[in-house]
């Protein structure tokens, strides 16, 4: 299974966050309380919130409880530390250091170094490239 952390919730701004873990847990197959893992993430009392009255912030670390939903092996997060103020990037980083200490992968997708650090483990970055005549070439 793959956890997977969108720009922006994939539902209408009316759906309330707990509604939308809910149906993500449903869509998995899960029957597990939320309340811990929105606890962990600072969104345990944004449940009853509709998403379009929640900040980006609290949408994206929403968005991460989602994606953390049952655990899975791995995560893959586009710039998961966007919108996110100091608070909820140390949350951020705390749990997915967690994963990462019992052997679970994420896969971050980020143009901030200091994250990069900040989370450890193994770092690629890759150079701009475009296509050109069908051949990937760096832009000049």
């Amino acid at each position: 299974m793959l956890g997977w952390m969108p720009d922006r919730p994939p539902v209408p701004g009316t759906t309330r966050v707990g509604e939308w873990l809910d149906l993500i847990g449903w869509a998995k197959g899960l029957t597990v309380d939320l309340t811990p893992l929105a606890q962990e993430l600072g969104v345990g009392a944004l449940l009853g919130r509709p998403l379009a009255e929640c900040s980006l912030g609290e949408q994206r670390r929403a968005g991460l409880a989602a994606a953390t939903l049952g655990d899975p092996p791995v995560l893959l997060l586009d710039e998961p530390d966007r919108g996110l103020d100091p608070d909820g990037l140390t949350l951020v980083v705390q749990h997915l250091r967690g994963r990462a200490a019992v052997g679970r992968t994420n896969l971050v997708v980020t143009h901030h170094e200091g994250l990069a650090e900040r989370l450890g483990g193994t770092s690629l970055a890759f150079a701009s490239l475009v296509m050109a005549g069908g051949i990937l070439t760096e832009p000049s």
